[in-house]
Parts: C-alpha cells; sequence; structure tokens
C-alpha cells in the first residue's frame, strides 16, 4: 500500500551505502509548484523511488516511473537528503513547503545495468509481487553488483513486467539451466 499525502505516497527513503545514489543515473532537480504533485512512491522502508505518476501531475513529463527521490530544498532551507530517513520524516518535509511552491525536489534518473547471474541459487529477494529487489543474502554471487532498491527488468534479453502472479524469483529461477549464466538487466 501507499501512503497518501495530497496525491504524493511516501512510506519510506531509500539511503543505505550498498546503493549509493551517487553511483547511478543522471540527476534531474524540479521546481515542484505549490499543492499536490500527482506521484506516489513505494510503500516500504526501502523505497525513495517512484512507483506511479498521474497524468495530470504537475511534474509529469519531468520525472518517471524509476525515478528515486534524492532531497527536497528550498530557498532559506537546508536541503534535506532522504537518505536514511522515515517516510514521516519525508513526509512532513514535503507538507512544510506545500502551499509555498518552493519545494525543489532532486531525483536521480536510474541509469540501466546488466549483470551476468551464474547457474544456482542468487540470493536475491524480491517485493512481493513486484520485480523490485529488497534484499541480498550475504552470500550472494551478485552481492556488490545489485542492491535493495534495483528494479528487475529483464531476464536473458526478455522483459519482465509485473502483474497479478508475478513472481520475480520464480522467472529467475525458471531462467537457469544449470550451466549458462542468465543475464540479468536491472534499473
Amino acid at each position: 500500500t501507499t501512503m497518501a499525502l495530497a496525491c504524493v505516497g511516501i512510506d519510506g527513503c531509500f539511503g543505505d551505502d550498498v546503493n549509493s545514489d551517487e553511483t547511478r543515473g543522471p540527476e534531474t532537480t524540479i521546481q515542484a509548484p505549490a499543492g499536490t504533485l500527482g506521484i506516489s512512491f513505494g510503500s516500504d522502508d526501502t523505497s525513495n523511488v517512484i512507483i506511479a505518476v498521474r497524468p495530470t501531475s504537475p511534474l509529469a513529463g519531468s520525472v518517471a516511473v524509476g525515478d528515486k527521490l534524492v532531497s527536497i530544498s528550498g530557498p532559506g532551507r537546508a536541503p534535506f537528503r532522504c537518505g536514511g530517513s522515515t517516510g514521516s520524516e519525508v513526509v512532513g518535509e514535503l507538507r512544510a513547503a506545500e502551499n509555498t511552491g518552493d519545494r525543489v525536489l532532486t531525483f536521480k534518473k536510474p541509469a540501466a545495468f546488466e549483470v551476468a547471474a551464474p547457474p544456482g541459487a542468487l540470493g536475491l529477494i524480491f517485493e512481493s509481487h513486484g520485480p523490485r529487489v529488497t534484499a541480498l543474502r550475504s552470500w550472494s554471487p551478485l552481492s556488490g553488483q545489485v542492491a535493495v532498491g534495483d528494479v528487475l527488468t529483464s531476464i536473458n534479453g526478455e522483459p519482465v513486467a509485473a502483474g497479478d502472479g508475478f513472481d520475480a524469483a520464480a522467472l529467475v529461477k525458471g531462467a537457469d539451466d544449470g550451466s549458462a549464466d542468465r543475464r540479468l538487466a536491472f534499473y
């Protein structure tokens, strides 16, 4: 579920050292207007990733699903870094200037990347019915290549899409022939 805040659903921000925002994609800084933003973020404590942008959002065309909220700032205010923040803290920062139109939001665009996943168990844990990595086992052969918050986009060149009955772990396991690497693409 998402937590609604004037069309901005936030419940947690992503900010662990394993998937540093500084290492992925270009940044976009946006002057957010007063009022609702029409964007939603993931629902757990590991997500500052946009999961939906309403067509009527004043940010439509500037942000997209997959963008990560990095910071919130404004004139006369110190930048609020999302890394390590709780959902309540982020919501509080967005609410603080909701009616003034002086919110400056910095997003990090996702950078696509591909990894060669060896045969066997990978130690990746995905969200229920979704392609986002929520945890990695300490023994994962993909540790250092894939991080919490990364979103699986294809397996061996075949796109994956979340939907009813979607099980990313089953798809990854099903692509294991026991002898060849699997090509997993993420953003």
